[in-house]
């Protein structure tokens, strides 16, 4: 018989790694196993539900240069990221490379409020024409309002998720992070923002 597998949208950035482990340990709870990821996917197979650690890491070199403990198993890597699976019986252990993911959510995080203050920016350099035409704002004028205030929001939002990410790492603690509605939000924003840009299109 053949392996049931399942394909979900990836949709989490990798500096959001406490919501992936998160993630990955509730699909193992409920007997989805992690087999590889694709650019935009992951891909999971049936399984019996199981209490798992997920761990990423964050380092340059091979994969077998990783010092792991115990049953730690190498699920996934992609360049600099590593996703590692244990039991949960095993103590999951400090992170071995502190110093690259703090430059990594320092990067996004100055990532995100720069993009912020862009589209700060260009609404108030827009505003003047939105505001001053004779017929009203019209679709067009709401249309490049709304896009602005998610392009805003959204960014915003990452960088102080970013911002709560690097105050941890810099303590040394984790928590369980509530993974859903930053999956949720990650899809929304975008394909709100894609819509709106549309509407103006089409205007």
């Amino acid at each position: 018989m053949a392996e049931k597998k399942l394909r979900k949208l990836w949709s989490l950035f990798g500096w959001q790694y406490e919501e992936i482990e998160s993630w990955l340990e509730d699909m193992a709870a409920q007997g989805w196993h992690l087999s590889r990821n694709g650019l935009f996917n992951a891909v999971f197979v049936k399984g019996e539900p199981q209490e798992v650690w997920y761990r990423c890491d964050y380092y340059k070199g091979s994969p077998e240069d990783y010092p792991k403990e115990g049953n730690w198993e190498l699920v996934f890597n992609f360049g600099a990221a590593h996703i590692f699976r244990a039991p949960a019986a095993e103590e999951p252990g400090p992170r071995k490379n502190t110093p690259f993911l703090k430059r990594m959510l320092l990067g996004a995080v100055a990532g995100m409020a720069i993009i912020a203050a862009a589209f700060i920016w260009n609404l108030i350099r827009t505003w003047p024409v939105i505001a001053g035409n004779p017929q009203g704002i019209g679709l067009m004028g709401w249309s490049i309002i709304l896009a602005h205030v998610i392009g805003i929001s959204y960014t915003l939002w990452l960088s102080v998720l970013g911002i709560r990410a690097l105050a941890r790492v810099n303590k040394g603690k984790s928590s369980l992070k509530r993974y859903r509605l930053v999956r949720f939000l990650n899809q929304a924003a975008p394909l709100g923002l894609l819509i709106v840009i549309l509407l103006y299109i089409l205007s």
